[in-house]
């Protein structure tokens, strides 16, 4: 399998090696390329707000669009052929314009930047061909709004709908098992997240800064949370860890407002520091498991009133500072 991986990876690296070496030719207001009788759009040199990208050009098939294609470009409408499979690295990045594009359904792979500040894009979808979204694929978008993301998809690549403003719900595809660095980092309206069951990891900073984030649910397969991973969320009342859960990083619920009651699962092994504190509606806390608790691990939860520990539980410094309505500290 990671021979395969590493193959298909040569041969779209030697692929755009060679497209940005190819001779260019010009049709209309278009630069392109040949590569066996297949034509890559270069770039695009016209001044028209609607584009619509022909299918062939001298009879030979166009099947791709090549990076930063129209980079900062001022299009608002882009329509492409049908017989599009390729859509390079940046091919449509800055265009602030842009509020209409197709994505043809021989495309397996939204590359990275390709859509990233296309500040007027409200909407777009993605066709059930679609198995991979990279890297900041859509980064820095504002007025995305409307994202339906097909099961089709396997990953979703690290900040890739990062400071996507105007995101309020999203379901994610049942098939992805992570959900990488900074996916949703500052999405300040992202509201609530459908996270499927087979997620097992959330990395850091996958959902830090949504603000407004108070309805998910934790998968049961769920066995790592990464550092900053729902910092400064809103987070939902009652947060139900799953069994299999091992690790918590460092401030992965900080400054979540809405978080209640907490039940940490007996398999947990790390918590790390600071990773509940200054969680302003904490009342009641369950520790099942055995292990040290981080440095400042609930520190400032104000409201925090009940504590129950398992008797084995080790206590680092700070632990409960700045906890001053806590009553009471129960071990079993």
């Amino acid at each position: 399998m990671e021979i395969n991986k590493t193959l298909v990876f040569l041969q779209f690296t030697l692929l755009s090696a060679f497209l940005n070496m190819a001779h260019c030719e010009q049709y209309q207001e278009y630069e392109y390329t040949q590569v066996e009788n297949q034509i890559y759009i270069k770039s695009y040199k016209g001044t028209n707000r609607n584009v619509v990208i022909p299918g062939e050009i001298n009879h030979k098939p166009v099947v791709g669009i090549s990076e930063k294609a129209f980079l900062d470009s001022s299009v608002e409408e882009v329509k492409l052929p049908e017989s599009t499979k390729d859509i390079g690295s940046g091919a449509f990045a800055k265009c602030k314009n842009l509020k209409i594009i197709n994505i043809p359904s021989k495309v397996s792979i939204i590359n990275e930047w390709t859509f990233t500040a296309c500040k007027s894009l409200e909407t777009i979808e993605l066709p059930k061909s679609i198995k991979e979204i990279k890297s900041h694929a859509f980064a820095y978008s504002p007025s995305l709004t409307n994202l339906v993301l097909p099961d089709s998809i396997i990953t979703i690549g690290s900040a890739a709908f990062s400071e996507c403003y105007s995101l309020t719900n999203i379901r994610l595809p049942s098939r992805i098992t992570a959900i990488n660095d900074n996916t949703f980092y500052n999405c300040a309206n992202l509201e609530s997240i459908t996270i499927p069951n087979g997620v097992k990891e959330i990395k850091r900073s996958a959902f830090e800064s949504c603000l407004k984030l108070s309805q998910y649910q934790l998968p049961y397969c769920l066995e790592k949370i990464e550092h900053h991973a729902f910092a400064y969320c809103s987070g939902p009342r009652d947060i139900v860890f799953p069994r299999g859960l091992s690790d918590i990083g460092e401030r992965a619920f900080t400054h979540n407002k809405n978080i209640a009651n907490i039940c940490l699962p007996s398999g947990l092994k790390n918590a790390g520091d600071n990773a509940f504190s200054s969680c302003s509606n904490l009342k009641n806390i369950e520790v099942k498991s055995s292990f040290t608790l981080g440095k400042y691990i609930f520190a400032d939860c104000i409201s925090l009133t009940n504590v129950q520990l398992n008797r084995m539980s080790l206590i680092n410094s700070g632990a409960f500072y700045g906890c001053t309505n806590l009553q009471s500290i129960r071990l079993k």
